[in-house]
């Protein structure tokens, strides 16, 4: 039956994937076995399952008896997506900063190559520790915040349990991950080497950046720039624990998403934020100059925020059961 689903189904998606096997089996063992003793082996009705359900209890309390009920930085339903998304995003973190770097000097050379070495190992050290940070403390947040919702409800009812999710209205985790490892790299960037961020030219047989950025300034925005990755990562998980579109999932992103697109538009507002080169080079905007290249990124990332909290909230409500 479909509640005996739904049961089982709220239990196991708080343990760890390689648990969930074993414990789905044992779920229907003891399930099967409370029915056979309350019927005789004939078929339950509705009632009957619901009284064998109630009298297992919460699912939360019947997972932590698997699991054991202790406090965790990271609870066992999301442990093993943690150690996939540090499992990808640190190695490309230090390819990528190594590479950022090594290009960085070839334009650049140091007098000291050593001391140039030194600056490639350190970034790298630093981009690994700021990028394990800012999953970690995403993914302890979301722990925090689920645990302490979930603590809030003093009673469970059948009627608690969650809907079986159907192909349409999953969220592939594959999907979240790559965004939260995109999303990460990108952090990578714009704090060590945002000056590549540019438009690439050749001119004879020299490689020649326009930055895009004035990277002092840009620099100034960094503590800001890294709560609105924060935020999108936050997205992206909210995405994991829920699982399927839903109303309720629908309204944490919109709100994400204004929350982004304040930060976005005070950074981007900001006139000097733009390499003065970069217009004088190349005329991206009519009439060339800061304030209209101002105006047009943020009407660009203001229709994009738009279009994706629309489609958002439409998904949202096209799966409401």
């Amino acid at each position: 039956m479909e509640l005996i689903e739904r049961y089982i189904y709220a239990v196991t998606k708080r343990v760890q994937t390689k648990q969930r096997d074993e414990i789905e089996q044992e779920l229907r063992v003891l399930i099967d076995d409370l029915l056979f003793e309350k019927t005789g082996g004939i078929e339950p009705s509705a009632e009957e399952v619901e009284a064998v359900l109630n009298s297992l209890g919460d699912p939360r309390e019947m997972a932590e008896k698997y699991t054991g009920k202790q406090s965790y930085l990271i609870g066992p339903a999301f442990y093993d997506t943690y150690l996939t998304i540090l499992r990808i995003v640190l190695p490309i973190i230090v390819i990528c900063v190594l590479a950022g770097t090594g290009i960085g000097l070839v334009f650049e050379p140091p007098l000291n190559i050593g001391k140039g070495i030194g600056e490639m190992i350190g970034s790298s050290f630093y981009a690994v520790f700021q990028g394990f940070s800012i999953i970690t403390i995403v993914f302890a947040v979301n722990e925090r915040y689920n645990g302490k919702t979930e603590r809030k409800r003093k009673t469970w009812n059948i009627n608690d349990l969650p809907q079986l999710p159907d192909g349409k209205s999953v969220i592939k985790k594959s999907e979240a991950i790559v965004s939260i490892v995109f999303h990460v790299l990108f952090l990578m960037l714009f704090t060590f080497i945002v000056d590549l961020i540019g438009i690439y030219s050749v001119e004879g047989q020299q490689v020649h950046i326009t930055p895009v950025f004035n990277e002092g300034v840009i620099k100034g925005y960094l503590p800001l720039i890294t709560l609105l990755f924060c935020v999108s990562i936050g997205k992206d998980c909210a995405k994991l624990v829920i699982g399927r579109w839903s109303p309720k999932l629908s309204l944490i992103c919109v709100l994400l998403n204004i929350v982004w697109l304040i930060g976005a538009i005070l950074i981007f507002s900001d006139v000097t934020v733009w390499n003065a080169d970069l217009l004088n080079t190349y005329e991206i905007v009519k009439p060339a100059t800061p304030v209209v290249l101002s105006r047009a990124f943020v009407s660009l990332i203001t229709l994009s925020v738009l279009i994706d909290s629309v489609v958002t909230v439409i998904k949202g409500l096209k799966y409401k059961r």
